[in-house]
């Protein structure tokens, strides 16, 4: 039991609802996120 560790492993599943005014939504190659700074919003015409 010195060597036993106990390592816990949390998978994240989430629904990310993304309204369709937003613009310019790319994931972030390096953090799998979307890149804020990128975002737009379009005026919904």
């Amino acid at each position: 039991m010195e060597g036993a560790y106990y390592l816990p492993f949390v998978v994240d599943k989430a629904l990310n609802y993304r309204n369709p005014r937003l613009t310019n939504v790319y994931i972030h190659d390096a953090f799998g996120m979307v890149d804020f700074q990128a975002l737009g919003v379009s005026d919904g015409k």
